[in-house]
């Protein structure tokens, strides 16, 4: 009876190749979600831009930006308008808490092909005179674990 072994560098090529077919499967399959932030109570006197837009999830289908109802086809060329000329794009949502989640969930990936960040505005928070998120960290910061200098 002969013994038929695999030399190892043959199993590594299959088990790298293996990996790379697994990941690209994973990759194709889309966006898995989107990551969004909890809004923080800020001190009174931190928050003066006035420019601060809350999206409140409504029942029947549609979204109210402040004061603005707008159906929720539109709400992607709303924001657009709004954000394109921001530095800060941020959106706070808010939703109640019997609205299924399937239209918060909808209303969220709309916003992020439009904006950086959304914010959930918790009901503790929402109560707060002022209300802060924490902007993405650079993606060197992300990648090499070491803080970039502040000017």
């Amino acid at each position: 009876m002969r013994n038929l072994s695999v030399p190892s560098s043959a199993f590594f090529a299959v088990s790298f190749f293996a990996v790379l077919i697994v990941a690209g499967i994973m990759a194709s399959q889309g966006p898995m979600g989107h990551v969004v932030q909890i809004a923080l109570p800020g001190a009174p006197g931190a928050c003066t831009d006035s420019r601060i837009i809350v999206a409140h999830v409504l029942n029947d289908g549609h979204v109210k930006l402040n004061s603005e109802t707008l159906d929720v086809t539109n709400l992607a060329a709303r924001l657009h308008e709004i954000y394109d000329v921001r530095a800060e794009r941020v959106l706070f949502l808010q939703a109640a808490p019997e609205l299924p989640f399937q239209k918060v969930a909808e209303v969220i990936d709309i916003a992020k092909k439009q904006i950086e960040v959304v914010a959930i505005l918790t009901p503790s928070v929402e109560k707060q005179p002022c209300w802060l998120v924490r902007l993405p960290a650079p993606i060197e910061w992300i990648s090499t674990g070491r803080r970039p200098s502040r000017p």
